[in-house]
Protein backbone atom coordinates (compact mmCIF):
# COMPACT_ATOMS: atom_id res chain seq x y z
CA UNK A 1 0.00 0.00 0.00
CA UNK A 2 2.81 2.42 0.85
CA UNK A 3 4.51 1.62 -2.47
CA UNK A 4 1.31 2.47 -4.41
CA UNK A 5 0.94 5.81 -2.59
CA UNK A 6 4.59 6.69 -3.26
CA UNK A 7 4.24 5.81 -6.97
CA UNK A 8 1.05 7.91 -7.29
CA UNK A 9 2.72 10.88 -5.57
CA UNK A 10 5.80 10.47 -7.80
CA UNK A 11 3.68 10.42 -10.99
CA UNK A 12 1.69 13.45 -9.84
CA UNK A 13 4.91 15.32 -9.09
CA UNK A 14 6.37 14.55 -12.52
CA UNK A 15 3.16 15.65 -14.22
CA UNK A 16 3.13 18.90 -12.22
CA UNK A 17 6.76 19.76 -13.02
CA UNK A 18 6.25 18.91 -16.70
CA UNK A 19 3.73 21.74 -16.90
CA UNK A 20 6.34 24.18 -15.56
CA UNK A 21 8.92 23.47 -18.27
CA UNK A 22 8.44 25.84 -21.20
CA UNK A 23 7.89 24.12 -24.52
CA UNK A 24 10.38 24.70 -27.29
CA UNK A 25 9.67 24.31 -30.95
CA UNK A 26 12.10 22.77 -33.36
CA UNK A 27 13.26 24.87 -36.30
CA UNK A 28 11.14 24.44 -39.40
CA UNK A 29 12.43 22.23 -42.15
CA UNK A 30 12.99 23.81 -45.55
CA UNK A 31 9.90 23.41 -47.65
CA UNK A 32 7.52 22.95 -44.70
CA UNK A 33 7.59 26.52 -43.41
CA UNK A 34 10.54 27.54 -45.49
CA UNK A 35 11.75 29.25 -48.58
CA UNK A 36 12.43 27.44 -51.85
CA UNK A 37 14.04 29.68 -54.46
CA UNK A 38 13.95 27.82 -57.76
CA UNK A 39 16.31 30.22 -59.57
CA UNK A 40 18.05 33.53 -58.87
CA UNK A 41 17.29 35.81 -61.83
CA UNK A 42 19.73 38.69 -62.42
CA UNK A 43 18.13 41.73 -64.05
CA UNK A 44 20.07 44.83 -65.09
CA UNK A 45 18.63 47.28 -67.60
CA UNK A 46 21.99 49.03 -67.90
CA UNK A 47 23.93 45.70 -67.71
CA UNK A 48 25.78 46.83 -64.58
CA UNK A 49 29.10 44.97 -64.52
CA UNK A 50 27.73 42.56 -67.14
CA UNK A 51 25.22 41.03 -64.70
CA UNK A 52 22.08 41.17 -66.86
CA UNK A 53 20.85 37.63 -67.47
CA UNK A 54 23.55 35.94 -65.39
CA UNK A 55 21.15 33.68 -63.52
CA UNK A 56 22.14 31.27 -60.76
CA UNK A 57 20.74 28.05 -59.30
CA UNK A 58 18.18 28.37 -56.57
CA UNK A 59 18.46 27.41 -52.92
CA UNK A 60 16.40 26.31 -49.95
CA UNK A 61 16.41 28.09 -46.59
CA UNK A 62 14.13 28.92 -43.69
CA UNK A 63 11.98 31.99 -43.20
CA UNK A 64 14.02 34.75 -41.54
CA UNK A 65 17.42 33.22 -42.32
CA UNK A 66 19.89 35.34 -44.26
CA UNK A 67 21.38 33.79 -47.38
CA UNK A 68 24.66 34.96 -48.93
CA UNK A 69 24.67 35.36 -52.71
CA UNK A 70 27.75 36.22 -54.77
CA UNK A 71 28.85 36.78 -58.36
CA UNK A 72 32.28 37.35 -59.84
CA UNK A 73 32.23 40.60 -61.79
CA UNK A 74 32.57 41.73 -64.44
CA UNK A 75 30.27 38.83 -65.30
CA UNK A 76 30.51 39.40 -69.03
CA UNK A 77 33.57 39.66 -71.23
CA UNK A 78 31.90 42.58 -72.97
CA UNK A 79 32.39 44.68 -69.81
CA UNK A 80 35.87 45.81 -68.78
CA UNK A 81 36.87 46.83 -65.27
CA UNK A 82 36.42 49.14 -63.58
CA UNK A 83 32.66 48.76 -63.39
CA UNK A 84 30.21 49.84 -60.69
CA UNK A 85 27.01 48.42 -59.23
CA UNK A 86 25.14 51.32 -57.61
CA UNK A 87 22.18 49.40 -56.20
CA UNK A 88 20.99 45.85 -55.58
CA UNK A 89 17.26 45.38 -55.02
CA UNK A 90 14.48 42.84 -55.47
CA UNK A 91 10.90 43.09 -56.63
CA UNK A 92 10.07 39.60 -55.32
CA UNK A 93 7.41 40.01 -52.62
CA UNK A 94 8.52 39.15 -49.09
CA UNK A 95 12.26 39.41 -49.77
CA UNK A 96 14.78 42.02 -48.68
CA UNK A 97 18.32 42.61 -49.98
CA UNK A 98 21.16 43.75 -47.72
CA UNK A 99 24.09 45.07 -49.74
CA UNK A 100 26.99 47.44 -49.39
CA UNK A 101 26.70 49.66 -52.45
CA UNK A 102 28.01 51.32 -54.51
CA UNK A 103 30.36 48.47 -55.33
CA UNK A 104 33.22 48.94 -57.79
CA UNK A 105 35.06 46.04 -59.41
CA UNK A 106 38.51 47.38 -60.14
CA UNK A 107 39.81 44.16 -61.73
CA UNK A 108 38.56 40.99 -63.36
CA UNK A 109 37.01 38.34 -61.11
CA UNK A 110 36.11 40.66 -58.23
CA UNK A 111 33.61 39.04 -55.87
CA UNK A 112 30.33 40.95 -55.42
CA UNK A 113 28.41 39.54 -52.45
CA UNK A 114 25.21 40.49 -50.65
CA UNK A 115 22.54 38.89 -48.49
CA UNK A 116 18.86 38.16 -49.03
CA UNK A 117 16.19 37.23 -46.51
CA UNK A 118 12.55 36.22 -46.84
CA UNK A 119 10.03 37.03 -44.14
CA UNK A 120 7.41 34.55 -45.34
CA UNK A 121 7.29 31.08 -46.93
CA UNK A 122 7.97 31.19 -50.67
CA UNK A 123 8.43 28.89 -53.65
CA UNK A 124 9.54 30.33 -56.99
CA UNK A 125 12.21 32.47 -58.69
CA UNK A 126 13.95 35.35 -56.91
CA UNK A 127 14.52 38.48 -59.02
CA UNK A 128 17.60 40.54 -58.17
CA UNK A 129 17.98 43.91 -59.92
CA UNK A 130 21.41 45.49 -60.37
CA UNK A 131 21.86 49.11 -61.50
Amino acid sequence: MIVVVVVVILIAGIAFFATLVPSTSLPSLPGTNGVVVTQVVAISGDDACGLNGVNENGFTTNVGEYRLLAWFVPASQSVSPPCTVNSITTNTAGFEVLASVPFTASSDMTLLSFQVVSYSPYNGPLNITFT
